[in-house]
């Protein structure tokens, strides 16, 4: 398996979560430091108002900060032109979306060989 094959940036869209966000990273990090893959996650923050973005910077995902509020199709947008790697996994920043799930995703993406999978909560 390549590296670019073995690697995934997960981006976070934020916006005034000051209330979840640094739980989420902090399971992120739990989960994907227990698998062999490569990978980094980045935050957008959308112009919090809160204390969001400091709470990012305490932790050691990255930072990507708006100015303003552009909405999360831009968070989005931002985040995945800032990613290092191909394989690009989406999570809400509030916890609403397990993460320990994503590494079975990633496995399934491989397997399928498939462009695209996505999760709901059930």
């Amino acid at each position: 398996m390549s590296a670019q094959n073995n690697s995934v940036s997960v981006i976070v869209p934020a916006f005034n979560e000051e209330s979840g966000i640094a739980n989420t990273i902090s399971q992120l990090f739990k989960t994907l430091e227990q698998t062999d893959l490569q990978f980094e996650i980045i935050v957008v923050d959308d112009g919090s108002t809160d204390n969001t973005p400091h709470l990012i910077r305490a932790t050691e995902a990255r930072l990507i900060q708006h100015d303003r509020n552009r909405g999360y199709g831009s968070s989005l947008k931002s985040g995945i032109l800032a990613s290092s790697y191909e394989t690009i996994a989406i999570i809400d920043a509030d916890g609403t979306y397990p993460c320990d799930v994503l590494p079975d995703m990633i496995q399934t993406l491989r397997d399928c060989q498939a462009d695209l999978i996505i999760g709901t909560r059930s």
